[in-house]
């Protein structure tokens, strides 16, 4: 199948794109156009993509690389007690990769967009010099989208981690689409050892 779309490093000016399918796919208010434009501006560790289709975006995903010493303070990033797990599976990289968010507009779902959003993160984050990425795949009672990109990707399974996101719910008030506030989602914990042979 020809490829219709191009994936390319996000602009701020495709925010409110970003944001617009992130809060379709992942629930209405999960960002906002101003938190995508901040990321792009000011976080040197973290990385959007986009893919376009006839000028318009129709997917996003986006990346960010954590040094070691900031995984050594449990709790620090977020999802400590997996952290662990990760530095042990990690050895002794320095860098470690977060395969955060993938969003693809329903009609263009299907079509290899998903998978070359994944590609481009895992692209950016060896460039960065990352050794070990990892990603947190959305189980919802509808299935996990992501989980088959990233395992396509050469990601495994490491475990399922039960009501994941209740916590974001109830302090910060994400509305989880399926749960509302008290999202009874859980992730997939997926992992790969990086560059890519």
């Amino acid at each position: 199948m020809s490829q219709d779309f191009e994936v390319r490093p996000a602009r701020v000016a495709d925010a409110p794109a970003i944001s617009e399918i992130y809060c379709d796919t992942l629930g209405p208010g999960y960002t906002s156009p101003a938190i995508v434009a901040e990321e792009l501006t000011s976080a040197p560790r973290a990385a959007y993509f986009v893919a376009e289709a006839e000028g318009t975006v129709e997917g996003a995903a986006n990346a960010v690389w954590v040094p070691r010493q900031e995984m050594l303070e449990i709790g620090n990033v977020g999802f400590g007690y997996v952290q662990e797990e990760l530095l042990r599976l990690g050895g002794g990289t320095q860098r470690f990769g977060l395969l955060e968010n993938v969003g693809v507009r329903p009609g263009h779902r299907l079509h290899g967009m998903g998978s070359a959003l994944v590609e481009a993160r895992l692209r950016w984050l060896e460039d960065q010099g990352v050794g070990f990425a990892y990603s947190f795949a959305w189980k919802t009672p509808a299935g996990s989208p992501a989980e088959p990109l990233l395992l396509a990707a050469g990601f495994r399974q490491i475990r399922e981690l039960a009501d994941f996101y209740l916590e974001d719910g109830l302090v910060n008030g994400y509305a989880c689409p399926y749960h509302g506030t008290e999202c009874h989602c859980s992730a997939v914990l997926l992992a790969r050892p990086l560059p890519r042979a």
